[in-house]
């Protein structure tokens, strides 16, 4: 009971400032939807896939973060180390994603070989918001810091006071300004910034209990190659994650922008999905970590119970409200009744995708405070080349319902593939290690 309390204890703030995260993108669909030119919510939907490409290849700073910072907590030694790692490889890599802003710009809109007045509105947006890089991945860090230290409330608060000020900003700018795209990137720019602040400021109450940093033990090689080699996998990882979701987003665009535009609202309830699932997914990540720090072997086996009876409980829960307010949720993100007719076309993959993504994203979070990175790495390569790849190619004939099969059969085979693993490992030897 005890372990229940405190796995709930933490997810529940997570699931709370997780399902705030896609009110980001939902809040621009949902502005850009209700502009008369359809173009407009497409060019936010491409760039801001363009900006989960590049910004979530480095997630492994928040989920790495998580996994060792968590470890560490558990034996209670090297919390400030992790942190110190992340944030220098943070600060380091943010100023090479605005040293070669220009050349990142070229390639990633070459690929998507769009038409004129969509790549005039995309470009806008992406030349704003890169230069919220240095604050996104420091924020990564803090969040995954803050989750590793088992506390889940810091994170909930800058993810509502973050979203609050992009919101009012972004709406403030479009409807006042008339900013349109412009306006949208400026308030997530300005968001992301001022949350970058407020996470300093709370973090300090930790930053005064730390020993005198000894830097050669920052830079001592062998745990240094521990935080290399599974940020390197999770990296890897995360590449081929985003290189399939932001295939279906583009190649969604070939379809024409009515298509994109239905298809980014039903990415967009997905995204939620993944979210709140992913809530629950923290919370493994922080109490698994913390566990195999303290060499609980019944813990471990107990959290993997409980993660899994939640995660199914929230995709069920999103499959009922997806199916009883369906018009009602499609309405919220755009008025013009051809996108949602659309999008009520493909509305029963959305379905499907609440009964087969919540394994999966509940044993990534299980790897990741376990810091098994790699066995992540060798499902995501296998899932991409092996299923997704040759799925597309075999239902291309179906259009966008061969592209929801393709995705579908991907997560579908990603949840067995990582249960197979997860059953597979002895939890036993992997502690006493």
């Amino acid at each position: 009971m005890s372990l229940n309390r405190d796995f709930l204890k933490l997810a529940i703030p997570n699931v709370l400032s997780n399902l705030a995260v896609p009110a980001l993108s939902i809040t621009d669909t949902a502005l850009m939807g209700h502009m008369p030119d359809p173009v407009m919510l497409g060019a936010v939907a491409i760039s801001a896939q363009v900006f989960t490409c590049l910004y979530w290849s480095f997630g492994f700073l928040r989920m790495g973060t998580t996994g060792l910072t968590a470890q560490a907590h558990g034996k209670k030694s090297g919390e400030e180390l992790v942190f110190l790692r992340a944030l220098l490889s943070a600060v380091i890599l943010s100023s090479l994603i605005l040293l070669f802003q220009v050349p990142l710009a070229r390639l990633a809109f070459s690929i998507l070989d769009l038409d004129s007045d969509l790549l005039h509105h995309a470009k806008t947006y992406f030349d704003i918001r890169i230069f919220a890089a240095p604050a996104t991945l420091m924020l990564y860090v803090f969040h995954g810091w803050f989750l590793g230290m088992q506390n889940s409330w810091f994170p909930l608060l800058l993810a509502y006071l973050g979203n609050i000020i992009n919101i009012c900003v972004s709406i403030y700018l479009v409807r006042y300004k008339n900013m349109d795209v412009a306006g949208v990137a400026w308030g997530t720019l300005i968001a992301q910034y001022m949350t970058l602040l407020l996470s300093i400021i709370l973090a300090r109450k930790y930053f005064k209990s730390w020993p005198k940093i000894q830097w050669e033990e920052v830079f001592r090689w062998q745990e240094l190659k521990v935080f290399l080699s599974l940020n390197r996998d999770l990296f890897i990882r995360t590449g081929f994650l985003l290189a399939v979701v932001s295939s279906f987003t583009f190649i969604s665009e070939r379809f024409g922008s009515l298509t994109l535009g239905a298809n980014a609202i039903l990415l967009s309830l997905a995204t939620c999905l993944a979210y709140m699932v992913d809530g629950y997914a923290f919370a493994a990540e922080s109490l698994c970590g913390k566990l195999f720090g303290q060499k609980n072997v019944e813990g471990l086996k107990k959290l993997l119970s409980l993660s899994f009876n939640w995660s199914i409980i929230s995709g069920l829960t999103f499959l009922l409200i997806f199916y009883l307010f369906d018009e009602q949720i499609l309405s919220v993100f755009t008025s013009q009744k051809d996108v949602i007719m659309e999008a009520k076309k493909y509305y029963p993959w959305l379905l499907l995708a609440c009964v087969l993504n919540p394994i999966a994203f509940i044993i990534d979070g299980i790897f990741i405070g376990l810091a098994k990175a790699a066995i992540m790495r060798r499902v995501m390569i296998g899932c991409a080349l092996f299923v997704y790849l040759p799925s597309l190619y075999i239902f291309w004939s179906f259009d966008n319902h061969g592209l929801w099969l393709s995705m579908s059969l991907f997560m579908l085979m990603r949840s067995l593939y990582m249960s197979y693993e997860l059953k597979k490992m002895k939890l036993t030897s992997e502690v006493n290690r």
